[in-house]
């Protein structure tokens, strides 16, 4: 069974037929059938749309929640708004582009401990994340690479050990890889800043 986000297609797409075919149109009278049919049809997408971005949303929440368990939030110099019911453009270090979705993380100097979360890797609409100048540890997650949309990574001066994940040498879109200051072992290709 074909599903879309939280709904089925048996929801959204049978019911539009059933009207088309007449199901509904004994008792709608003064409504042409295929006017109803279309409104149906539309008011299914709709309904498709408006669950795909609750789903977005809810994931980029849930990759934000990880890196502040992770990095012991509690403690970092600045985290206003975290893990609260308020927007997540209103939480500190977070840039959402107007649909919500997150497109920035700035959280330079701002005391991060441990490590990296790989939940990062599902906030596809990321551009920047900014965290270097933190006391990072441990590899850089592999699910980073495939941030498609992701321009700048500044995880330089914390204390990240491991290989640099081949993957990160496939974001076309990356600008700036700012990996300095770290105890990072391999390459990923030519970069103007390692």
């Amino acid at each position: 069974m074909q599903r879309f986000g939280q709904l089925e297609w048996s929801q959204v797409v049978e019911p539009a037929l059933r009207l088309a075919r007449g199901g509904y149109r004994r008792h709608l009278l003064t409504v042409p059938w295929t006017v109803l049919a279309c409104l149906s049809v539309l008011f299914g997408i709709l309904l498709l749309a408006v669950a795909a971005r609750a789903q977005n949303l809810a994931s980029d929440k849930e990759a934000l929640e990880a890196l502040y368990e992770a990095t012991n939030g509690a403690n970092w110099s600045n985290n206003t708004n975290w893990l609260s019911d308020r927007p997540l453009g209103d939480w500190h270090g977070v840039t959402t582009a107007a649909d919500g979705r997150v497109t920035g993380l700035n959280l330079l100097s701002n005391r991060l401990t441990g490590v990296i979360p790989s939940q990062l890797g599902s906030l596809a609409s990321l551009q920047y994340l900014w965290l270097s100048e933190n006391q990072l540890t441990g590899g850089i997650p592999s699910e980073l690479g495939s941030l498609a949309s992701l321009q700048y990574l500044w995880l330089s001066e914390n204390q990240l050990t491991g290989s640099i994940p081949s993957e990160l040498g496939g974001l076309a879109s990356l600008e700036d890889l700012r990996l300095f200051e770290n105890q990072l072992t391999g390459s990923i290709g030519t970069c103007q800043q390692v």
